[in-house]
This record gives C-alpha cells, sequence and structure tokens, in this order.
C-alpha cells in the first residue's frame, strides 16, 4: 500500500497545497482566460517553471499522399508494359521441413494461375479469373470456388498486392495508422472488398520513405468456422524491368508454421497458356 496524497482546493493566490514536505508546492499556472500556461513547483528555496506544451500532431496521410509514395501508377503502367509474367518460387515449410518450387504466372489482365511442385510429396494447381476460380493437388479433389476463395490465392505470400495495383483488388481502403514493424515506419492500409463484408480486413503495411509493402497480414476462411490469420513479410526488393520486386518472402500461420519463399527467376513478357485455365476431366 502507498501513502495517498489528496489535493486541497486552491488558496486565494492559486495554490493547491497537499502535505508531502512543509516546503515543497506545485501549482498550475493559468492565464486570464484559464488556459493553462504550465506548471510551477517549489521546493524550498529552488523555483521551477515547466511550461505547457501540447503534444505533436501526427496526422495521418490522405490514400492520395500514401499512393505517390508507393509510385501505384507508375509501377501498374510499368507492369502492363510486362504483357504477362512467371515468377519461379523456392518454398521451403520449416516446421515439416518440405521443400517444393511454386510457379506463378499472370496474364496482365486480372487472370493468373500458380503450380505447387512438393516433388514425392505431392503437387497442386489453381488458376483464377477475376473473381472465380478451381484448383485441383493430390492432398483433395477438384473444386471450385467464388469471389471470396478467389480473394484468398490472390493474397497468398503478398507478392502479388507487393508488385502490382491492390487498388483493381479491394474497393475499401482506408489509413489506419502509423506504426513501427521490422523497426520501420509503416502506413497500415485497411484493405476490404464490399462484396465480402463479414469477412476481416487485410492490413498492408508500407514503409512510409520508400513505399516499398513490407508486410501483408490476410485471412484464410475455415469453412464456417470463423477465420485463420496469415502474416507475410516481404522484403529483398530488386528492380526487374522497372517493377521493384521482393525477393524473399516470409510467410506464418497456425496451421503449417513457417515458409520461406525465395524468387529464384522473373520472366517479364512470359504468362499462362489459355491450356493453364481449363478444369482437368474428372472422372
Amino acid at each position: 500500500s502507498e501513502m495517498i496524497y489528496d489535493l486541497r482546493p486552491p488558496n486565494d493566490e492559486g495554490w493547491r497545497l497537499f502535505r508531502a514536505k512543509d516546503d515543497l508546492m506545485l501549482r498550475f499556472r493559468m492565464t486570464d482566460s484559464d488556459a493553462i500556461e504550465g506548471l510551477e513547483m517549489r521546493n524550498g528555496s529552488n523555483d521551477l517553471f515547466l511550461p505547457w506544451k501540447s503534444a505533436p500532431t501526427d496526422a495521418l496521410p490522405s490514400l492520395e499522399e500514401v499512393y505517390a509514395i508507393m509510385k501505384l501508377d507508375e509501377r501498374q503502367a510499368a507492369l502492363d508494359a510486362w504483357n504477362g509474367s512467371t515468377f519461379v518460387i523456392d518454398m521451403g515449410v520449416e516446421q515439416s521441413g518440405v521443400n517444393g518450387v511454386i510457379t506463378v504466372a499472370s496474364d496482365g489482365a486480372g487472370r493468373m494461375t500458380a503450380k505447387i511442385d512438393f516433388g514425392a510429396f505431392g503437387a497442386a494447381q489453381t488458376a483464377l479469373n477475376s473473381d472465380s476460380g478451381w484448383s485441383v493437388s493430390d492432398f483433395e479433389a477438384f473444386r471450385e470456388f467464388g469471389q471470396e476463395k478467389t480473394l484468398e490465392a490472390r493474397e497468398e505470400g503478398g507478392l502479388t498486392l507487393a508488385i502490382s495495383d491492390f487498388r483493381l483488388i479491394y474497393d475499401d481502403i482506408d489509413v489506419e495508422k502509423r506504426s513501427k514493424f521490422q523497426g520501420q515506419d509503416h502506413w497500415i492500409l485497411n484493405c476490404k472488398r464490399s462484396a465480402l463484408k463479414d469477412r476481416p480486413a487485410t492490413k498492408i503495411y508500407v514503409q512510409c520513405d520508400t513505399g516499398e509493402i513490407h508486410g501483408v497480414r490476410t485471412h484464410i476462411e475455415l469453412d464456417g468456422a470463423g477465420y485463420m490469420p496469415i502474416r507475410n513479410v516481404l522484403d529483398d526488393y530488386r528492380e526487374e524491368q522497372g517493377v521493384s520486386v521482393p525477393h524473399r518472402i516470409r510467410v506464418e500461420n497456425q496451421a503449417s508454421g513457417r515458409a520461406i519463399q525465395t524468387v529464384r527467376e522473373v520472366r517479364p513478357g512470359e504468362g499462362p497458356s489459355e491450356a493453364d485455365f481449363t478444369p482437368p476431366k474428372q472422372n
């Protein structure tokens, strides 16, 4: 327990007194309009004045200001000039020790495919149109999915969001706050698709000076059992024909632990074939 010293009402001179020491007193110096100028302290023969200073305002930038830092329009123009692309990515899952290769191909018009090869442990393939897609793998049967699962597939790993214009994916975006991430200052953007109003917002961490996306927090819908958060950390950005591309991505979730993705090859101008979007025949 500690002694509590209650302040008494101010006396005729404006002093608020409390019983701590006979020669110690504190008071707020006020203006004629009762605004606080500062705090006066008297300790014996020593007088100290601490002037009042308003806390600095850390106003958030507008979305347009953040987009300008990111150079979104310039980045998308450079990506459009690629006219499609293919990324070859090495992936290692730390928890299981399984290694694989991911090949992601985009036609530059909103359609993309992803093929994952885990060697003896199996393979998987996904094809996405604007708001629909399908997947098939050695782990589960062929399935088609709608807007939410398509969004999840686009968000996976954060690479698509980091290099393209995510305004084409989300239609409800706001600046939440400025925060430290990986030891650096970042603007945190809340991103949603209005048609998926019950889905948690995706958070994109934009480095305040460079405009690089260093973090993406997404979610996977667990078939009616809620959402599992996914944490993506992106770094080692390198210029690839006018587009800044992260070459190392760390993906973490509660189910499979941590996976490290390393971009091995970037092939501008090499998109998917039309056959890649044709679902496999089902028996």
